[in-house]
């Protein structure tokens, strides 16, 4: 009978002893849980998204494009991502063709997004943010160096934009 109650208090020594720890990890987990700062949650999208399609019959004016955000930002675009679409990409030299026929140079589709962001900062006086892209499409058959040549027109437009940081920025 002896040996039984040795065994006996073993298992409940073993039992008390597994509780004991289970209620130490319970209370540290509800302590950590309880203490621990909230996690942020990622930003929205800003309050407006909007898409340009070129689809001027040839019109390569800076100014049409700069009255096109200034107007937008004197009547209510506020804090917006914006993507202008000149095309798909036409030739290996950054060109890009717009659903008229029309190509647009590279360093046209430049000064167009450059007078589009500038319309923008001018008439900008809530001191919202801009987040703009080059857009592309593929209406066009594309190649790897149509693509680089691509790359390098986002490059030169994020250059000219960096004197408006951080009111506007350039994505693509």
């Amino acid at each position: 009978m002896g040996l039984r109650g040795n065994k006996l208090g073993m298992d409940v020594a073993r039992a008390l002893t597994f509780i004991l720890l289970a209620t130490v990890f319970l209370c540290a987990a509800f302590i950590a849980i309880v203490s621990h700062p909230q996690i942020a949650s990622a930003t929205s999208y800003p309050g407006n998204t909007w898409s340009w399609y070129d689809y001027t019959d040839g019109s390569n004016d800076p100014g049409v494009y700069y009255a096109l955000d200034c107007g937008q930002a004197q009547n209510g675009l506020r804090s917006a991502f914006v993507i202008l679409d000149f095309g798909g990409l036409y030739g290996d030299g950054g060109d890009q063709i717009n659903y008229y026929g029309i190509v647009h140079t590279q360093a046209q589709v430049v000064q167009l997004a450059e007078n589009f962001a500038w319309g923008f900062t001018q008439c900008n006086s809530h001191d919202d943010y801009l987040a703009l892209a080059i857009g592309t499409n593929n209406s066009v058959t594309q190649d790897y160096n149509a693509g680089a040549s691509f790359g390098l027109t986002v490059d030169l437009f994020q250059s000219w934009v960096q004197q408006y940081a951080p009111y506007v920025s350039v994505w693509s």
